[in-house]
């Protein structure tokens, strides 16, 4: 015999080179004894015959065995069929990253414009994994340990890697191992390195086009065959490769969510590929698409850490319910835990008057620093339907392998870039979830490609089949104990080493992978958090989608959202309890979340249906009060007293009204993964087409506030950008193809001015072009050549209709759009800003023959409205947004209105995930701002999109026969306190308003009004405002009112006043009076231009810098002064922002004055500190940084304190000061507690933070932005802060809030007690702080309440409540007079005092305005340039 009978538990040490030896001979004959086949105890046992690398025979193990057998005993352990693993990325040397074959462009000097022929990055599909193979003994033994016998070895990393090797896994020289050497292509939408492609969409046109090339490789070849006398093709082993693809090699596409399998079967149709898929981990949300497609799988089982599941009990929780009660503190009542605090926490208002707390008191914290007993911080966690959700997507992802084996498609195992033996762990899991045994072990070994690939099986072990078998202790499909003591491969033995002695006390190695679902009873080893979910709301077992859904069947979201629905577990929330152990944490309610059974309309509305008695709004005409009619997604009918069938759904709407969907025109929303392809300056290869991401919650969010249709865009990094595309938002259920609204023509992005040119963002000089001149060059040279391009094509035809046989061009994708745009195929959408720059882009479109169809942003359109409406193109433009770069700063928020009064198309459009949630609005300034028509204004963001995109004969207004695409609201679409309702696309209810957080049936009481006494007031020069409707900001509103001014102050308010003589006497009839707003957590005079460093002095460098103050470096001649005064704010705080750090002191200025020193009203008011971000899920060098800056920032201060000290102390004993520290000194007033610390903290973690530094030092604290802190009501309530909270026109700040979270944060603050105040946290319009208000309003806040939040409790805040912030005798004379109500965006602010004196309302906005109003009136202006 060549080997020796060995026994199990004693194998010889072998040297390598032995090893290699043996294996280079035939596999030996022999004879394996006493086996079981099956894991059963008591299954029989067998011998296993196995001869020339092939099982011959299986017999009883007491049969004899036949002669000349080498013979291994099996001890009666388990015998199974050796694992195949289809996919591994390991084992292959990968080639360096070729970026193109073609000679390199001078970027700098040249732009590339046809796609390369020969620009490879990430194609190399004639590499061979075979002939690069780096398999050594380590990863051999990985593989063996966990009875792997094969396994296909894949390239990786690039959109087409080559092709992979199938290798038997045995000792051996690596052409001994090598059974297939092209075992399958592999591809992805990935490339390595840099370079284009770099995006999802740029990798899409980089396969299109490779395919392209690889087609007319052929097709040259062929003729060339045929006798055509054609050029002859380039060698080229990659193109070649690609025509096998083309030719039905099938291509292994590694994909693992459902859009990007959506996107590999498209290509595949595309090009008629013959495709595979590999890695699958979302499968399970299109196993339909996948089984009617019919293409195999191999599954990685790759899910990511396990979750851990809040259902389970940790072993030593009580079991019965009513010691648990005994035991647990009880939940609040659920109307209370709705809104995640005490409803009896009483309203604690900000007052300075007579009879209110003093400015900045925080009773609270002092009640709580004088309790002997301290409760324990707060700590937060995600509430139990978050943590639920996040449970079972993970069982989702779990249960994947056994809903795709349901399908009957072809499907395999893959290690992919994990450990073999994290595979099998993996499965184990499954096995233990319930996936059937049988099923997980045909997975395993390959069997839906037994008879395909070597080294496959069919999971049974049988006379006949390939000797390919391993031989365990125990189980490993169900025991992570199992051990692999043989693996026979190919026939050849290999023995696993002898296992550790356990008699030491140590344990052997456990098995890497996941681990299998353990009886809860055996919970109880879990860490401190997962000890804490005891305190959670049980939920039955039964909930688990996974592990009790029947085999095959996908876990549904209905069944889960049946189990446990984020609005029920909101509602019943947590209590906030002590966890389990004495000294765990006492963690905070639950809030409320949004999951996506929670946004899924519970309103059932039939296909036909009617609303009776609602107001429309048809965006045709003034609203009127009427009937809908519904029907097959169109509307068949509106008006006044229709006659509907007797068995039509009626919908009653007398409290409706009724909007036509907005339509924002310019969005970036649904994009998967990047907006801008930047590498080159032309990309119009890319497609919007190919990366829509239909799960992109933003797409819910726009729908909640009304918005029906979007369209994509690439982003601005281009000249010439990539094509665009239409979405209707059908609903969170549609796929990315249903989102598609064909109705229109496409569109493509160009792109001017700063982007392009990489002004702001890149390096700049890498990249033509770098000037305005180089990207109108490169305008000429793209549509030069796509003349020519066209051209090639006319003759090309021209001939095949001559009856000639010739050769067509060469396809380009690139070319093809700058083709489509010269044939009028494509749209030209153009990013643009400058007057000089627009009209050097309609130029050109006049000089090539093709129109611009809509400009997008044009913030400089009015100055040239004329010659934009002669061209016949539109805009597309922000409402108010203005000054982030050098060419926004000349923008107007009246540039719509110039532009339709010049004849030309105008809208609003948002560029931003946030704006598009409330497009009604930005289209109300326009009224505001510019007197437009109400009607005029809501076709902004209707009709007049439609009109651009070419849709209008389908959307844009209440029309008969359009699409019923309708938004129904609580008020007027265009009023400020509106909120949406219901949301219908065609016709199907897809939105449906959810009360979160309860404010809408409970909203918070209006504050009490206040009880100031009269302060005395000097006599000065009379103003008496008569009138007017005065809302006083002290909880009383006087209708027909007098206010009394003397000099600086309100000497008197109230009705039919007796005047002065001499008193300067100002009609108000029909106005509202207001007290002057105070903007907090500004930049006004301290930046004017977002971009341009030279005009930014908010950010110092060199970390912490207390001693900086920003009074004396406020600009009193920025613009952003006269602009923001417009919108009636008439104080400000100026800060400085260093976040990270101590940035320094702001100040309290007067929005008038022509220095720095009349403008300043208070100096040093605050000390601004950026509080380092605390992630409890941070790890490594993270954790250690968020840890070094919080201790660094408590020891700043603690230094501070102690100074503060020695320096008092010296002074009283007659001593000399220390060393003088600039820095402590400027520190140590704050934090000794005399001076107020503004902590700028946004999420819950780090607002906990912040409070417990601020208790613990003893700081006079305020918390400035505070995104999160409806997470952390309670902790707020205990610690009496007040908070600046901001902005209110916010994004949820993460996927499970609620969308209102933002808006409704202030109505949550006002509810639970806490003194809040409310500011824009937005640098370029501070001036919308009445809109922040009003939308509060709209959702919980009462109007006084909002009133006061942005007038009364920010100059508490400021420590000036007894000065200003109200219409109350003594107080400031800053007054704001408005048609209508101020925080309406269809108001407009008529007149501000300030101090009592009446200040300009003339700004460089209003200049820029009435200048160019006046050019569109001179007829001799305007007349188009010629072409170039």
């Amino acid at each position: 015999m060549r080997f020796l009978s060995l026994c199990l538990l004693a194998l010889p040490a072998v040297a390598p080179a032995a090893l290699a030896q043996r294996a280079s001979l035939p596999p030996p004959d022999a004879a394996l004894v006493d086996v079981r086949l099956d894991p059963a105890a008591d299954a029989p046992r067998q011998t296993l015959i196995l001869r020339a690398g092939r099982i011959a025979e299986i017999q009883p193990a007491d049969a004899p065995l036949p002669p000349g057998l080498e013979r291994i005993e099996g001890h009666g352990q388990l015998c199974l069929p050796a694992f195949f693993d289809a996919w591994a990325r390991r084992g292959v040397e990968e080639p360096a990253v070729v970026l193109e074959r073609d000679r390199p462009l001078d970027t700098q000097r040249d732009v590339r414009i046809d796609m390369q022929l020969a620009g490879r990055k990430g194609l190399r599909p004639a590499f061979r994994a075979a002939d690069a193979l780096r398999i050594d003994e380590a990863l051999l033994e990985s593989y063996r340990e966990a009875g792997f016998a094969w396994a296909r070895l894949s390239p990786g990393g690039d959109l087409l890697s080559g092709h992979a090797a199938l290798v038997a896994l045995r000792e051996g020289a690596p052409r001994d191992l090598v059974a297939l050497e092209e075992a399958g292509q592999v591809g992805s939408f990935e490339a390595r390195g840099d370079g284009y492609p770099e995006t999802l969409m740029g990798a899409f046109a980089q396969l299109r086009q490779f395919f392209y090339d690889s087609q007319r490789q052929g097709l040259i070849e062929q003729r060339r065959a045929a006798g055509k006398p054609d050029p002859r093709a380039p060698h080229d082993p990659d193109l070649e490769a690609g025509q096998a693809l083309l030719g039905g090699d099938l291509l292994w596409f590694e994909a693992d969510d459902s859009r990007d399998l959506e996107r590999a079967l498209r290509l595949a149709q595309e090009f008629g590929l013959e495709l595979g898929l590999l890695g699958v981990a979302e499968g399970f949300e299109i196993s339909a698409q996948l089984a009617a497609a019919g293409r195999p799988l191999v599954l990685d089982l790759d899910w990511g850490k396990e979750v851990p599941d809040p259902r389970e009990k940790p072993k030593d929780e009580p079991t019965d319910d009513k010691q648990a009660k005994d035991e647990q503190p009880q939940a609040e009542d659920s109307a209370d835990q709705d809104a995640g605090a005490a409803q009896a926490a009483p309203s604690v208002p900000l007052a300075a008057d007579a009879g209110e707390p003093a400015d900045g008191d925080s009773s609270g914290a002092a009640e709580a620093a004088a309790s002997s007993e301290q409760p324990k911080p707060f700590a937060y966690r995600a509430p139990l339907a978050e943590r639920l959700e996040r449970r079972l997507e993970w069982e989702r992802q779990r249960d994947n392998l056994r809903v795709l084996a349901a399908t009957g498609l072809p499907l395999a195992l893959g290690s992919g870039q994990r450990k073999p033996a994290e595979l099998l762990g993996a499965v184990r899991t499954l096995v233990g979830a319930g996936l059937p045994r049988e099923q997980a072990l045909a997975a395993l070994t390959g069997a839906a490609f037994a008879g395909r690939w070597p080294g496959a099986q069919d999971g049974t072990l049988a006379a006949g089949e390939a000797a390919d078998l391993a031989l365990w202790s125990a189980d490993p499909l169900t025991d992570e104990k199992a051990e692999m003591r043989l693996l026979v491969v190919e026939g050849y033995p290999w023995h696993a080493p002898e296992p550790a002695d356990d008699s030491s006390g140590q344990q052997a190695a456990k098995p890497a992978g996941p681990e299998p679902k353990r009886p809860v009873a055996e919970a109880a080893g879990a860490a401190p958090e997962a000890a804490a979910l005891a305190a959670a709301e049980q939920v039955p077992a039964a909930a688990s989608a996974g592990s009790q859904a029947p085999a095959g069947a996908a876990p549904t979201a209905d069944a889960e959202a049946q189990a446990l629905s984020g609005a029920e577990l909101a509602a019943g929330g947590e209590p906030a309890v002590a966890s389990p152990e004495p000294d765990g944490p006492r963690y905070l309610p639950d809030h409320p979340v949004e999951t996506d059974a929670d946004r899924r309309p519970k309103l059932e509305v039939s296909a036909a249906f009617g609303i009776r008695g609602a107001w429309l709004h048809t965006a045709l005409q003034p609203a009127f009060r009427g009937d809908l009619w519904v029907e097959d997604g169109r509307i068949r009918a509106l008006g006044e007293d229709l006659d509907f069938p007797r068995d039509l759904t009626v919908l009653d709407g007398a409290a409706w009204h009724v909007a036509p969907g907005a339509i924002d025109t310019h969005s970036h929303m649904a994009i998967s993964r990047g907006v801008n392809e930047g590498t080159f300056s032309i990309t119009s290869d890319c497609d919007m087409t190919d990366v829509v991401d239909a799960e992109d919650v933003g797409l819910y969010r726009a729908l909640a506030g009304g918005t029906t249709l979007i369209q994509i865009l690439h982003g601005s990094a281009n000249t010439i950008g990539g094509r665009s595309e239409l979405l209707k938002l059908r609903g969170r259920e549609a796929r990315a193809e249903a989102l598609r609204f064909e109705a229109g023509p496409q569109g493509i992005k160009f792109a001017l001015g700063e982007n392009p040119k990489r002004s702001n963002w890149g390096a700049p000089g890498q990249r033509f072009p770098g000037t305005r001149l180089g990207v109108e060059a490169l305008l000429y040279r793209a549509f030069e050549r796509a003349r020519e391009y066209q051209a090639e094509w006319a003759g090309y035809r021209a001939a095949l209709e001559r009856g000639e046989d010739p050769l067509p061009p060469r396809r380009d994708v690139r070319l093809e759009a700058l083709e489509g745009v010269l044939s009028g195929r494509l749209v030209v959408h153009a990013h643009s800003y400058r007057a000089d720059e627009i009209l050097m882009l309609l130029r050109v479109a006049r000089h090539f023959g093709f129109r611009v169809g809509t400009l997008h942003h044009a913030l400089e359109a009015f100055k040239v409205a004329r010659e934009i409406a002669a061209n016949g193109s539109g805009i597309a433009t922000f409402s108010d947004w203005w000054a982030y770069k050098v060419e926004a700063y000349e923008a107007v928020p009246s540039n719509a209105a110039l532009l339709l009064e010049a004849g030309a198309q105008a809208s609003i459009k948002s560029d931003s995930d946030e704006l598009v949630r409330h497009m009604y609005h930005e289209a109300a300034k326009s009224v505001g701002y510019a007197a437009m028509d109400p009607v005029a204004a809501l076709r902004l963001v209707t009709l007049n999109p439609a009109q651009q995109l070419g849709v209008a004969d389908r959307v844009g207004s209440l029309e008969a026969g359009k699409d019923a695409d309708l938004v129904v609201l609580d008020g007027d679409p265009l009023a400020v306190r509106s909120k949406v309702l219901l949301t219908f696309v065609e016709g199907r209810l897809v939105f449906e308003r959810r009360d979160a957080f309860g404010l809408d049936q409970a909203p918070p009481p209006a504050p009490p009004a206040l009880a100031g006494a009269a302060l005395a007031v000097e006599e000065g020069p009379w103003l008496a405002i008569v009138g007017a409707t005065i809302h006083t900001g002290a909880g009383e509103v006087i209708e027909d009112g007098t206010l009394l001014v003397s000099g600086e102050r309100i000497a008197a308010i109230g009705r039919a006043l007796e005047l002065p003589r001499g008193a300067a006497r100002i009609d108000g009839s029909g106005l509202h009076l207001y007290p002057g707003l105070i903007g907090l957590g500004t930049n006004l005079g301290l930046a004017e231009i977002g971009a341009v460093r030279a005009t930014d002095d908010t950010n110092e460098i060199g970390g912490d810098q207390p001693d900086l103050s920003v009074a004396s470096s406020i600009n009193a001649d920025s613009a952003h002064i006269g602009v923001t005064r417009f919108n009636g704010m008439t104080r400000a705080q100026s800060i400085p922002r260093s976040f990270g750090a101590i940035a320094g002191r702001s100040a309290v200025v007067r929005l008038a004055g022509d220095t720095w020193e009349e403008m300043l009203y208070r100096e040093d008011d605050m000390l601004h500190v950026g509080f380092p971000r605390q992630d409890p899920e941070a790890e490594g060098e993270r954790r250690e940084r968020q840890e070094r800056q919080l201790r660094g920032l408590r020891t700043r201060f603690e230094a501070a304190q102690q100074y503060g000290r020695i320096v008092a102390e010296r002074r009283a004993a007659g001593l000399p000061p220390p060393p003088f520290d600039p820095r402590a000194e400027a520190l140590a007033e704050y934090a000794a507690g005399r001076g107020r610390v503004a902590l700028h903290a946004d999420d819950a973690h780090t607002i906990l933070a912040a409070l417990r530094f601020a208790k613990d030092l003893g700081l006079d604290a305020v918390l400035y932005g505070a995104r999160q802190a409806w997470k952390v009501l309670p902790a707020l309530q205990e610690a009496g802060l007040p908070v600046v909270y901001g902005p209110v026109l916010d994004l949820p700040s993460d996927a499970f809030a609620p969308y209102d979270a933002p808006y409704a944060t202030p109505a949550l603050l006002a509810r639970a007690g806490v003194p809040f105040a409310i500011f824009t946290n937005q640098d370029e319009n501070p001036r919308n702080l009445c809109y922040h208000a009003g939308f509060a309003a709209g959702f919980g806040l009462s109007d006084e309440e909002a009133l006061r939040a942005a007038s009364l409790y920010p100059a508490q805040i400021l420590g000036l409540g007894h000065e200003l912030g109200s219409l109350t005798p003594g107080k400031r004379a800053d007054l704001v007079l408005v048609r209508g109500e101020l925080f309406e965006p269809k108001s407009r602010v008529e007149r501000v005092w300030i101090d009592g004196r009446e200040t300009s309302l003339e700004n460089h906005q209003t200049r820029l305005t009435e200048r160019f109003r006046a050019r569109l009136q001179d007829p001799h202006l305007g007349t188009p340039a010629g072409a170039r």
